[in-house]
């Protein structure tokens, strides 16, 4: 199976992207890649251009947010499946 077809089916079968057209979510498959992150790399910020959506394969991944006098606080920690950076 080529990278294209299976990021098709993947997109297909995720209830994120149900309801979508089968021409868009091919569209969507086309631009898509996989990539692996080491643990405690930042994927992006808060209040930055949302120019990615992430579908977490494996592992997990902390929604942080900034506290003044607190620093990093976890408002979230996303698992296998989950969707991210969709705003």
């Amino acid at each position: 199976m080529d990278r294209s077809r299976a990021l098709d089916d993947l997109l297909t079968a995720h209830p994120f992207f149900a309801g979508m057209e089968p021409g868009h979510l091919s569209a969507l498959a086309g631009c898509a890649r996989e990539e692996r992150f080491e643990a405690g790399t930042l994927l992006f910020r808060e209040g930055g251009f949302a120019d990615r959506v992430f579908i977490l394969r494996q592992g997990q991944v902390a929604v942080e947010v900034r506290v003044p006098g607190e620093g990093a606080v976890v408002l979230e920690t996303l698992h296998e499946d989950d969707v991210l950076g969709w705003s």
